[in-house]
């Protein structure tokens, strides 16, 4: 017989920066919901200049309410794309792709939330735990935003406390690996699966949907935040690169030349890669009507539709 789980050490928020996540801390922050240890932001460094000044004000919340808010970040993510090119540990995004056929595809199998918001909160979370190895003693309840709208996407947390995940996907779309079975765990022989951290969607216990989200926010006198997610991912609607050209310039300028540097700079990728939801260089991108060939089913995706893990 296995040895009793450890009682719940504390509660951590992941912070988006968007409407889920932003009611779930200000919930927190006013003493409405069960004591939090943290709040954590994951910084790509491509958030919106508002999305910023968001955030900095929900850590003057924190602050105030004797909550502990972390900023922590892997690096920025348009410039490594740059700098690691030709090189390993490249990110990626969600690029629509152009195939030799000029059929219009789209990079699933991305990392840029993975190793940019969830490995660096989850660095932080086991330093929270105290001492190196403290983690693997803890029971660390993980706070997502995910609202009703969202339900499909809740998953369970899969690192044990050995350190391995209970599962491990392929590369090439080839099957799942059971690392985590009946027989224990076959990288380092521990008996069973034991999580050290459990996802919790408090939005979804309350039967919160995103729009039920905006109505508190607007009933208790806070902020509305801004859409949140990086200026430059290709999850972004077609009218936010149009947006960003008659804006900001500036920063309209910058991802015209990350969409050239893409079209053959992402690490191993066959085909052409475009931000733009069109398959069209964005320096052509002059409206956000439709074009043949449009995913539809990824024109509205951004941080807040779930795409990202926060």
């Amino acid at each position: 017989m296995s040895a009793p789980a450890p009682r719940m050490s504390f509660a951590v928020l992941s912070l988006g920066g968007g409407v889920q996540s932003s009611t779930l801390a200000e919930m927190a922050c006013d003493g409405m919901l069960e004591p939090l240890r943290a709040i954590a932001f994951a910084d790509t460094g491509g958030e919106l200049p508002e999305t910023y000044r968001h955030v900095d004000y929900l850590a003057g919340r924190a602050a105030q309410a004797g909550i502990e808010f972390l900023t922590v970040a892997a690096g920025d993510l348009r410039t490594d794309l740059v700098a690691r090119h030709g090189r390993g540990g490249q990110p990626n995004l969600p690029v629509r792709i152009r195939h030799a056929d000029g059929r219009l595809g789209r990079l699933n199998h991305y990392r840029c939330s993975y190793d940019y918001k969830r490995r660096p909160i989850t660095r932080a979370v086991k330093q929270l735990c105290g001492a190196p190895g403290a983690w693997k003693q803890a029971r660390v309840e993980q706070w997502i935003g995910y609202s009703t709208d969202e339900a499909s996407r809740m998953k369970t947390a899969d690192q044990c406390r050995c350190g391995h995940n209970r599962i491990r996907r392929a590369i090439g779309g080839r099957p799942y690996l059971q690392i985590h079975g009946p027989g224990g765990c076959t990288r380092c022989g521990c008996a069973t699966w034991e999580p050290w951290q459990v996802n919790r969607w408090p939005l979804i216990e309350l039967g919160m949907s995103r729009d039920d989200c905006r109505a508190w926010l607007l009933e208790h006198g806070r902020p509305l935040p801004p859409r949140s997610s990086c200026w430059f991912c290709p999850n972004r609607p077609a009218r936010h690169f149009v947006e960003l050209k008659q804006q900001r310039p500036t920063l309209f300028a910058q991802a015209v030349a990350l969409d050239e540097f893409l079209r053959h700079g992402i690490n191993g990728l066959r085909g052409e890669a475009y931000l733009h939801q069109s398959g069209r260089p964005l320096a052509e991108v002059s409206d956000a009507r439709p074009e043949p060939g449009d995913d539809a089913r990824t024109a509205a995706m951004d941080c807040n539709a779930g795409v990202c893990f926060t």
